[in-house]
């Protein structure tokens, strides 16, 4: 049997979305964001498009939290589920954990809570 193409693939991540079996990435970071500024955390968000370009270098995660009360500052980078860092990403993340900065990379609501109990 021939391997799906792009189409079939992204047809069935849709409908996996649809069914809650999977969220597609701009809505994970628009619930990301919710989350965060429920839990009074600061959120900028560096991928939003204006006009067909951003502000922010390639390679910078979706968003910059900070927690002023907990003093906690973090990138983090939203990613559906399975998608993997591109190497401007990774270099980013690497450069990030080596200046001593927090950095999470978040497929689901449920890793954004674990991660968010270890603070």
């Amino acid at each position: 049997m021939p391997e799906p193409g792009a189409r079939t693939l992204r047809r069935k991540f849709l409908t996996d979305c649809a069914n809650g079996l999977g969220v597609a990435e701009t809505e994970l970071k628009r619930q990301v964001v919710a989350v965060l500024r429920k839990a009074h955390w600061r959120v900028y968000v560096c991928s939003e498009r204006r006009k067909g370009y951003t502000k922010f270098p390639t390679g910078w995660p979706d968003i910059f939290a900070r927690h002023v009360e907990k003093r906690v500052c973090v990138w983090i980078e939203c990613k559906a589920p399975g998608e993997k860092l591109r190497p401007d990403q990774t270099e980013f993340m690497l450069e990030a954990l080596a200046a001593g900065e927090r950095y999470w990379m978040i497929d689901s609501l449920g890793e954004l809570t674990f991660n968010l109990a270890r603070v």
